[in-house]
């Protein structure tokens, strides 16, 4: 009966619902008078043209107006076949002549028109200080010339070395001193500061928080100049130079690699995916000049400053980092964390390296960026020379195997898929023609997924004997590869080989970075000094290595956090055990969504990301990271089953040239009930399995003709509409719309692809 008055409502309210939808339909088309499939190619045209797609460039040539001049009292310093440095020695600042373009860029601004941040504009670097007397009040984006300053010149090699002494500021007494090595490169341009030359005295007064060089280098006023900066976030985004009419008060800040959970801070992090790579960009005219902007040192406590014209009250376009030395944070002194006072904490022991890659003609757009990042991670052997060609692409399943639930008595494990089911389930793909995939299993571990990370070689029994697993990883391996998902960041009350004095870390404040979840299986939720996740890595490896089967790694490439044990330590300091870690691991290990410093350990990127942050400042969405790392190794996307968008996120994965991912279970998602990963709710093999070699074929038709090819050049034809080219000359033409579509004799389906060039 129950059922019979549920069905009912359900009739109810879809049929209420179609009414409410055909009464809209008639209304708009009465009051405008038009039908509807004009509303409907208007809602089309407002999808495609909105952030979640990448826009047509704006070609407009650059006015002479907006090209800086070299005037008298620049001083050439330094040339080579592509640059010309120059150098004010009344400014103290910088401009550099691309030879091919004839384009200058500089430094500062001349006589710039932005209220408070003047000084900072016309200075070739500014500085933050926190002002002890004044409540530990942080003074924010200071120029050179708003303090009293020397800065004595020394020619060296390509460039000049400033030796710039702070005196004082209007709002306090500072003593800092710095060395600025400012040279001439192949590429461009590159800023050095020495961390042994940052000399600050007088500390109980001020201690200086952060350094900003060249502020304004790559700044436009309002929309004079058509382009747009680049920003890493997740798979990649632009902010288009146009008029935001007053939109944004306050600029996109956000630090690279994520946030810092062991400092805690009032600024929240504002994006959904970290800036994985410690890079920037900006166009000044397409196909006409643009720059690269690379944090070769100190990106590990950096943040990404961008303001579209009209944020800050200030009229220009600006796009730079800030390196962070010291920042302040809450130190609460009861248990419940109310109360306190401010604290000023380390953050960065490195040298700041910054390097500027000047590009033009055809290198001067978005796809130019990355390539330009590409070889410059190529040239620094970071990233491996090229991945193999393969006759169909890789697709990466990841087996749920089990997990805890919570009872009233305690814990039990759900089995979700068994090592014989997990064997079933991949020998069902090989037999439909998907032989070449990549296998990870989750919750292979004693005692399920959730609160028993990080785990030795100890395998679940429940789910069969050692003996099965070994012969299920030697059948995988015999034509794929297969990774044991494991976690050496994160734990429970639940995890063994740890205790919560010694081994759960503690933030900068001396409280132990735990987080309480009431609802979960294991309520206490931990992160681990990295100390300890080196000692149980490295306890734990010799097993691995013996039984030849590699680890996942869940968070080991993307996290790094200030913590205290004694002192306070910086994320530098953690970075260096989890590199150890990877080190130990090399070629037995997989990482998913690594950040860019773990790039030289990996060969597949699991987990990338589709999508940006959304951010209301992003223009466009584009493939920033797969212009980068395709052809260098192979990235997977997130798991398909969440797919809420249909076809069009097929498409994306075409677009972008990214491999399918899917999380699999033998058991219905419904078992999953009571467990920390019941969000999982659509595993179920019986249910994908059809639809999953039908989307893998539909895309292996497309990627299969440029594996191991690097993205070299895309293009958005007209809107919705997209052409990528490879290395091999091989082209893809995705079309977003619901309308055939044709270019040039080039005749593309609605919803659909075809390929070009292929043999």
């Amino acid at each position: 009966m129950v059922n019979i008055i549920k069905k009912a409502f359900i009739l109810t309210l879809f049929f209420t619902a179609f009414g409410l939808f055909v009464h809209a339909q008639t209304s708009n088309a009465s009051n405008n008078d038009l039908p509807g499939d004009v509303f409907y190619n208007y809602i089309e045209d407002q999808k495609l043209s909105s952030s979640m797609y990448s826009r047509s460039d704006d070609m407009r040539l650059l006015d002479d107006e907006v090209y800086i001049e070299i005037t008298d009292a620049d001083t050439l310093i330094t040339s080579n076949q592509r640059f010309e440095l120059y150098f004010n020695e009344e400014t103290t600042n910088f401009k550099v002549k691309n030879l091919v373009s004839n384009y200058v860029w500089a430094t500062a601004l001349e006589d710039p028109d932005a209220g408070s941040y003047n000084g900072l504009l016309s200075s070739v670097v500014g500085i933050e200080y926190i002002n002890k007397e004044r409540n530990m009040a942080l003074r924010q984006n200071v120029g050179l010339v708003d303090t009293q300053y020397t800065a004595g010149t020394h020619h060296i090699n390509d460039g000049l070395r400033l030796e710039i002494s702070i005196a004082s500021h209007r709002q306090a007494t500072l003593n800092v001193d710095f060395v600025l090595e400012v040279t001439l490169t192949k590429q461009g341009l590159k800023a050095h500061i020495p961390y042994d030359s940052i000399v600050e005295e007088e500390t109980e007064k001020t201690v200086i928080s952060s350094i900003i060089p060249f502020a304004a280098l790559g700044a436009s006023h309002k929309d004079d100049i058509p382009g747009y900066m680049v920003i890493p976030d997740g798979i990649g985004t632009m902010i288009r130079y146009e008029e935001k009419e007053g939109r944004f008060i306050t600029p996109f800040e956000e630090r690279y690699y994520g946030a810092n959970p062991g400092l805690p801070t009032t600024r929240q992090s504002v994006t959904s995916y970290p800036l994985s790579m410690p890079i920037f960009g900006g166009v000044h005219g397409v196909d006409q000049n643009a720059f690269l902007g690379v944090i070769e040192a100190g990106d590990i406590n950096a943040r990404l400053l961008a303001y579209p014209t009209g944020s800050a009250f200030q009229p220009y376009n600006l796009i730079f980092p800030k390196f962070d030395l010291y920042q302040n944070y809450r130190q609460s002194f009861t248990s419940d964390g109310s109360g306190g006072a401010t604290r000023v904490a380390k953050t960065l022991a490195s040298d700041i390296t910054l390097q500027y890659q000047f590009l033009d003609d055809s290198d001067a757009n978005y796809t130019g960026i990355g390539r330009q990042y590409r070889k410059h991670l190529l040239a620094t052997g970071v990233l491996n020379e090229h991945v193999e060609k393969q006759k169909n692409i890789p697709i990466h399943f990841q087996y749920l195997m089990s997990d805890s639930r919570r009872g009233f008595l305690g814990t039990s494990l759900v089995e979700m898929s068994t090592v014989d089911e997990v064997n079933a389930m991949y020998d069902a793909f090989m037999a439909q023609g998907i032989d070449n995939q990549r296998i990870s299993l989750q919750g292979w571990n004693k005692g399920g997924y959730s609160g028993h990370l990080p785990s030795n070689l100890s395998y679940e029994n429940s789910l069969g004997r050692k003996r099965d697993f070994e012969a299920l990883i030697d059948h995988i391996q015999t034509d794929n590869d297969i990774y044991l998902l494991n976690n050496y960041i994160n734990a429970t009350e639940a995890t063994s080989q740890i205790t919560y004095r010694n081994d759960v870390a503690q933030g900068a404040d001396r409280f132990q970075l735990e987080r309480e979840c009431p609802r979960c299986v294991y309520n206490r939720q931990y992160m681990l000094y990295p100390e300890t996740s080196k000692r149980l890595s490295f306890n734990h490896h010799k097993d691995f290595e013996a039984a030849g089967v590699p680890l996942m790694f869940e968070r080991l490439a993307s996290t790094a956090f200030s913590y205290y044990d004694r002192n306070v330590y910086t994320r530098g300091d953690a970075l260096d055990y989890y590199l150890e870690i990877m080190e130990l691991y090399e070629g037995q290990a997989a990482y998913m969504y690594p950040n860019a410093y773990a790039y030289g350990f990996v060969s597949d990127f699991f987990h990338a990301p589709l999508f940006n942050s959304q951010l209301n400042y992003y223009d466009d969405l584009i493939p920033l990271l797969p212009i980068v790392l395709n052809g260098h190794m192979e990235l997977y996307s997130q798991f398909l089953n969440f797919n809420s968008r249909g076809r069009e996120q097929t498409l994306m994965l075409i677009d972008f040239g990214m491999n399918p991912a899917y999380i699999l279970s033998h058991k219905p998602s419904s078992n999953l009930r009571n467990t920390d990963i019941e969000y999982l709710f659509s595993t179920h093999f019986e249910k994908w399995e059809e639809s999953i070699i039908e989307e893998y074929f539909y895309i292996n038709e497309a990627l299969r003709h440029v594996s191991g090819e690097t993205i070299e050049d895309r293009r958005v034809l007209t809107q919705g509409v997209v052409q990528t080219t490879y290395s091999n000359e091989v082209s893809i033409f995705v079309n977003y719309t619901s309308q055939e579509v044709s270019i040039d004799n080039v005749v593309i389906p609605p919803l659909d692809y075809i390929v070009r060039g292929a043999e």
